[in-house]
Order: structure tokens, then C-alpha cells, then sequence
């Protein structure tokens, strides 16, 4: 949140590519860089889940080795640090000379030589990933030298071995388990992605009787920091990753909200690059971007759908006006399979009504895994930050006509002299209001003019005018939640439409304790 830091490293396909940080101290929640100096000194072990592995002379400034008449050594060993996974190593850059005389990998499927040999690297043309069998890898460097642009650079990662099905049983989508027929369909995650729960007559589900909205009042956060605070994930069980699948470890793109056991709500522009629903994952409960999270919950997108009048897909030019491409920034994305309640995975509430408004000045936060105003604050982890709701008028008066004009479904929050904000990154994310013990979604953070910057305020998409939308393919109530505050609203009616909505589904209410069944409901959402 607030203006870009420098990242640690980026993703460009087809390959890895590794920028080093400018300072020596690793930013927190990054991904660990391991450089040359121990391997190439007696060998290194290596233990970390996952991180960039540096071959000598690839740093920058560096001066490559001198020629001699006995090769120099340098030896990795790679190791898992929990059973049932195996080493993934790709190539992130590699060039070595041509004849493998002068230099050259080797990469043994174990933790020594003796292992067998999975492939002598040189020249340029080289695997783009190598898999080990079993929990070692082990890399041992010779060289006589070192030309100019010569070198190497790993991203290596502890992974899940690939399960190798037999004929009787189902794999699952993420190739760690296998299930029998019997394990579909029978209310229990057991692939831990959905896979054997999903398009189900009756449908697993996650619900129970909990209420929305349900966090910790005041969960400390680390020490404060310009523009916000790292966030407990305990304080916003209800925020999602988006992650682009064939950009992994760096796929983070966008936030979303959970608001139903197979619903979330995000922004429609995080989707403007990648439009097809296989082309995500969701992680939730998850409190860093790169770092893996054995303990994260995933689920695949089954369906992107943007708002019908958003038009920020559609081509424009200088001439196309602000407010066309940006009003009703809002998607609801429809998850593989339910996913389950916990202390770190929970539901937030949604508006009562469509003419909900939040008041001026209500203290609102924001939270996402957005850019930050200072480069030792690491943008790999959660963030909140506070900002009050600035009413519509006076947000048109910040911002001059040539900047943008503001749409009646936008809502605007910040503060008159900047500091803190939602930045690049942020997006998709949630806006939330606190009613009570429960907190409320009132916005969906969409775009600005500058981040954190004096009188240019955030701008979010309201989610209460989007309610009839919503509920024309969420039943109601959402998720079998009950919500017992409301809270205030101001008499603010923004729709002046009529929408009919059928739900061709049976569904199940919670009454004193016993669990009822109706028949299919037809409902109608009239706003004046």
C-alpha cells in the first residue's frame, strides 16, 4: 500500500528471470537467495522449502573466477524438509560453455555423486525443469572458468511428489492423491483442492450456523509503518489470493473477497489479461505471496463474471472517457467446490440492502498485498490500513475533471493529506466497515489517480448497489449465515431497477437449532 517498492524478483515467460535486491538484507516474506560462497567453499546443504540458487560469477559486479589447471568445485545438496516431497528445480537462466570441457552442471538424483545422474549441463540449451525421484537433489559445478555472461541461477522448490494413479482410482487436480469412487461426493475434502467434492447433486458444504463477519476485534498487528500494518490472517479470514497457475512462485495478482462458501467478490480489471477460469487458483488463509503455504486452502475458479455493463475489456484511446472504463470495476468469481470455516477462512457479511451507504468519515479498512511507500517493508505479506469514507461531493472537488469523474457507484476513502491508501496490488480487495462485532463489505478496491498521495483518495466500487446482481446467482441467504446487526445506513437509494430472480434450487435454513428444507424460492429485489 502506497507508492511501488523495488520486487524481489519477477516472472516472464517462458522463463524465470531473477533481479537482485539492491540492499544485501532479504526483505521479510521473500523468497531466500542462495549465493556461491559456501557451495563453492567444502559445499553447501541446503534446507529451505524454497529459494534462487546462484552459480559463482552470475552476480552482478562480479569477477568471474581465474582460469587454472585444476577445475573449481562448488556442490549443492538439496534437501526436503517434510516426507512425501521431492525437489523442483527450473531454470531461471543458464549458459555454461558449449563443449562441457571448460564447465559444467551435474544434477544427481539423490544427496551425492553417487546418486544416478539426472543430466551434465553446458552450453545454453538446457531442461527448463528437472524433478527428482525421491526428497534429495544434489548439483556439483566444475569449471576451469568463467567468460563474461557465463553462469546460472536456479528457482528451486520442495514439491509434493506426483501421484501415479492405478486405473481404480480418480486423480486429483493438484496430482498429490488419488481417491476411490466412494470419496466423491461424500461431504469430506479429501483431495484438499475440492476436485472430489465439486459438481455434486447435493454438494459439500462448508456452512454451519456461524454468523459473517466474525473476526478478532483488535488483532495486533507488527509495529506500524508508513501507510498501514502487517495484518493478522486472523483479522481477515474472508481475503483471497488470486493466483495466475502457470506463473508460480510469483502468480499473485490481484485480491478477492469470500462472502459465500463457493462465492468471492473481486474487481473485474484483475481479469482483463487472463479471462479464462482455468487460468486461476485461490488461496485462502494464506498471509504471504511467494513463500509456499502447506497449510493454505486452494480452490480453482469455475466461473469469472464480470458486471454486464463493465466496459474495461473493450479497446479504447485517449479519447475514451474515464468513467466508461472504469465504472462497475466488480466480478464474482464461483469457486470449484465450498470450502470450510476456520479460524483463518471465514465469510465476511454483505450489506442488508442496495441502498446502503456508509457515512461520511466512517473508519473503514482496507487490506491487501500491495505495493509499499518504503523498500524495507516487505509487499509479500498482508497489510491493513484504515481510511475514512469521504463524501461523494467532496471527492469530485479533490479530483480535477481531467483526472476522472466519479461514477454514483463509486465510493471514495482516504485521507486529505494522504499517508495511507491502497496501492498497486491491492486490487480486488476488500473495503469493510464494522458494525458491532460483525464486519460488513462495503467496498471492493479498485483504482486512483496516486497512491496515498494528498487529496487523491482511493477509489472502490460500492458493493451494496451490486446486490440484486449478486443475488441473481447467490441464493439468499448466502451461506446459511446468520447476520444479527445490521448496522446504520444512510438513505442513499443508488438502483432503480426491478430484478426477478428465480433460485432453481432447494434450499436449507437453520430455525432454533433444526435444519429445514424449502422448496425452490422466487424472489423479487425492487429498489425505488
Amino acid at each position: 500500500m502506497a507508492p511501488a517498492a523495488p520486487l524481489v524478483a519477477f516472472l516472464t515467460l517462458p522463463a524465470l528471470v531473477w533481479i537482485s535486491p539492491v540492499s544485501a538484507g532479504r526483505v521479510e516474506g521473500s523468497i531466500p537467495e542462495i549465493y556461491p560462497d559456501q557451495a563453492c567453499n567444502g559445499g553447501q546443504l541446503v534446507e529451505v522449502s524454497q529459494g534462487g540458487l546462484f552459480g559463482p560469477a552470475y552476480r552482478r559486479n562480479a569477477k568471474p573466477p581465474a582460469s587454472g589447471k585444476d577445475p573449481s568445485r562448488c556442490s549443492w545438496t538439496l534437501v526436503a524438509n517434510r516426507p512425501g516431497k521431492v525437489i523442483s528445480l527450473q531454470k531461471s537462466f543458464f549458459y555454461l560453455g558449449q563443449d562441457c570441457i571448460t564447465s559444467s552442471l551435474s544434477v544427481y538424483d539423490g544427496n551425492s555423486t553417487s546418486a544416478p545422474l539426472l543430466a551434465k549441463l553446458c552450453g545454453a540449451d538446457t531442461p527448463s525443469k528437472l524433478v527428482s525421484s525421491s526428497g534429495a537433489l544434489h548439483l556439483e559445478f566444475e569449471y576451469l572458468g568463467l567468460g563474461p555472461g557465463e553462469g546460472f541461477n536456479f528457482y528451486f522448490e520442495h514439491v509434493f511428489r506426483k501421484a501415479d494413479c492405478p486405473p481404480d482410482l480418480v486423480s486429483c487436480r493438484n496430482e498429490r492423491l488419488c481417491v476411490s469412487q466412494g470419496q466423491l461426493c461424500d461431504g469430506k475434502d479429501d483431495c484438499g483442492d475440492g476436485t472430489d467434492e465439486q459438481d455434486c447433486p447435493a454438494g459439500f458444504s462448508g456452512r454451519d450456523d456461524h454468523e459473517c463477519g466474525v473476526a478478532p476485534a483488535d488483532l495486533p498487528g507488527t509495529d506500524r509503518i508508513t501507510g498501514g500494518r502487517q495484518a493478522s490472517l486472523e483479522s481477515w479470514p474472508w481475503i483471497a489470493q488470486l493466483r495466475v497457475r502457470n506463473q508460480e512462485p510469483f502468480g499473485f495478482r490481484c485480491a478477492a473477497t469470500l462472502f459465500a462458501d463457493r462465492w468471492l467478490l473481486s474487481a473485474a480489471h484483475c481479469f482483463k489479461d487472463y479471462r479464462r477460469p482455468e487460468s486461476w487458483t485461490v488461496s485462502l488463509g494464506r498471509h504471504g505471496t511467494v513463500l509456499q503455504d502447506d497449510e493454505a486452502v486452494v480452490r480453482y475458479v469455475r466461473r469469472i463474471l464480470p458486471y454486464p455493463d463493465y466496459h474495461g475489456y473493450e479497446p479504447w484511446n485517449h479519447t475514451t472517457p474515464w468513467l466508461w472504463r472504469k465504472e462497475h470495476d466488480v466480478a464474482l468469481l464461483e469457486l470449484n467446490a465450498p470450502v470450510s470455516w476456520t479460524s483463518v477462512v471465514h465469510p465476511v457479511c454483505l450489506p442488508d440492502e442496495a441502498d446502503y451507504w456508509p457515512e461520511t468519515g466512517s473508519p473503514c479498512k482496507a487490506a491487501g498485498w500491495g505495493a509499499t511507500q518504503n523498500a524495507a517493508e516487505s509487499p509479500h505479506l498482508l497489510r491493513e490500513v484504515t481510511v475514512p469514507v469521504v463524501a461523494k461531493d467532496r471527492c469530485r472537488r479533490w479530483f480535477a475533471p481531467k483526472d476522472m469523474q466519479l461514477g454514483d457507484n463509486m465510493l471514495c476513502a482516504g485521507y486529505e493529506k494522504g499517508g495511507r491508501d491502497a496501492c498497486s496490488g491491492d486490487s480486488g480487495g476488500p473495503l469493510t466497515l464494522r458494525n458491532g462485532t460483525q464486519w460488513t463489505l462495503v467496498g471492493v478496491i479498485s483504482t486512483g489517480v496516486a497512491c496515498a498521495k494528498p487529496r487523491k483518495p482511493g477509489i472502490y466500487t460500492a458493493v451494496a448497489p451490486y446486490l440484486p446482481w449478486i443475488r441473481s446467482y447467490v441464493a439468499e441467504p448466502a451461506a446459511g449465515i446468520k447476520r444479527s446487526n445490521p448496522g446504520p445506513r444512510t438513505a442513499k437509494r443508488v438502483l432503480r431497477s426491478k430484478v426477478a430472480i428465480d433460485f432453481h434450487r432447494t434450499v436449507s435454513r437453520t430455525v432454533n437449532g433444526e435444519t429445514r428444507t424449502e422448496k425452490p424460492v422466487h424472489l423479487t429485489f425492487q429498489s425505488n
